[in-house]
């Protein structure tokens, strides 16, 4: 199913209108409570970490493997490998993997990296398939001469808020979703479940279907010095409630004859 992105606080015109858990609120496909697998990188750890096999972990697999990262929808616990599919350069390789609730990963500025994420069962090498699921992707914003733009492909929706500072462009083959506003350190999030206005506007969020696989590019634009980092998570919750469609007005009195 293929609908526009929900847009938090305008009218729904009649529209497929997306948004987790409700992929359609106004009714049709994809309507009612379909389970979701639950990401959560709260209790996530690092396995090792050696993307592109830039390290720190050098000698390990060419990838980072984040255990942990939530359980499937028949209750599978899930790990997480995520691996280049070209050059990757980090301005601090250290900053890979887990910070705090979110999962992270350190671009240098100037350039970009095209990554493959892959849901595993939990300490196996087997491939887990997820019916839906929810990536959402935080504090998109701009440094000095800089600024951080995801391209994400074959999502099945996405959300922003309707006051967001993110542009995005393009279709659900490949889109890009742009930072337009200057932001600091102490506005950074720190629980995806719980974000401020602020935080909220900077962040989008997807939904996936039979996902196993997740085809993205971080590129850190512009000039400067040091590294971008690009914070994930599994739902944001202030960014995807999918409110009840508006009551239907009564029916208007027939005039006179």
């Amino acid at each position: 199913m293929e609908c526009q992105a929900l847009v938090i606080g305008e009218r729904n015109d009649g529209s497929p209108v997306c948004g987790f858990p409700f992929l359609d609120c106004s009714g049709g496909e994809g309507t009612g409570l379909p389970a979701f697998a639950q990401l959560d990188f709260t209790k996530a750890t690092i396995a090792y970490s050696n993307l592109g096999g830039a390290g720190p972990d050098i000698g390990r697999p060419e990838n980072i493997r984040l255990n942990n990262v939530g359980k499937n929808t028949d209750g599978t616990p899930l790990d997480l490998i995520i691996t280049s599919r070209g050059p990757y350069t980090a301005n601090n390789v250290r900053l890979n993997g887990i910070s705090g609730a979110f999962g992270q990963i350190n671009v240098k500025i100037g350039t970009s990296v095209d990554l493959t994420m892959q849901f595993y069962r939990s300490n196996t090498d087997e491939l887990a398939t997820l019916d839906y699921a929810m990536v959402s992707f935080y504090d998109f914003d701009k440094g000095g001469t800089n600024w951080e733009v995801l391209t994400m492909r074959n999502y099945q929706t996405y959300t922003l808020t309707a006051d967001t500072e993110i542009i995005p462009e393009g279709t659900v083959e490949s889109s890009t979703f742009t930072a337009s506003v200057f932001g600091t350190g102490s506005d950074n999030p720190r629980d995806p479940r719980n974000l401020t206005p602020l935080q909220g506007r900077r962040s989008v969020a997807f939904t996936f279907k039979d996902a196993s696989s997740i085809d993205l590019t971080f590129s850190a634009q512009g000039t400067g010095n040091g590294g971008r980092n690009f914070l994930f998570a599994g739902a944001a919750t202030n960014l995807t409630e999918c409110e009840s469609p508006p009551p239907m007005p009564p029916d208007m009195p027939l005039p006179p004859a």
